[in-house]
């Protein structure tokens, strides 16, 4: 499983070298993780189709968000997510449905987020995260998270 993992960051470490944009995301395939944050479910992996796909419906959701948002309310942001990096987490859930748990952050403290989730308590819009539900193309539980 380890050695999976370090191939999935290698290759999107050198797919990232090959062109004059950094490394955005990273798919994140660790049993460890995956039994904390989802019951019943095993690790997956992400085809370039996947995650394709999964770029478009995280946009949707996003644009939902932002168009509901009260931007004056002085608490959250707008999420613009240029300005992200992104840890994936894919699952296979007891349904058979291939949920990933998407990681947003802008400041990864000096920490190696391409093998340590990212997170923290407040930190406004610079955090958050969602879970998509690849299978049904839908989303769900956004969290961004509020400044202390």
């Amino acid at each position: 499983m380890r050695l999976i993992f370090t191939l999935t960051v290698v290759l999107f470490v050198i797919g990232g070298c090959e062109t004059s944009n950094p490394i955005s995301y990273v798919v994140l395939v660790k049993e460890s993780l995956t039994e904390k944050l989802f019951k019943n479910s095993r690790p997956s992996h992400l085809s370039n189709e996947d995650v394709f796909k999964l770029e478009n419906i995280i946009k949707e959701c996003i644009n939902k968000y932002n168009s509901e948002l009260q931007v004056d309310d002085g608490i959250y942001s707008l999420m613009d997510l240029d300005e992200y990096k992104r840890q994936y987490l894919p699952v296979l859930n007891s349904n058979g449905d291939k949920i990933v748990w998407v990681n947003f952050f802008c400041d990864h403290g000096g920490l190696d987020w391409t093998n340590v989730i990212i997170g923290a308590d407040d930190g406004g819009n610079c955090y958050a995260h969602i879970t998509v539900n690849l299978t049904n193309g839908s989303c769900n539980d956004i969290l961004v998270n509020g400044y202390s």
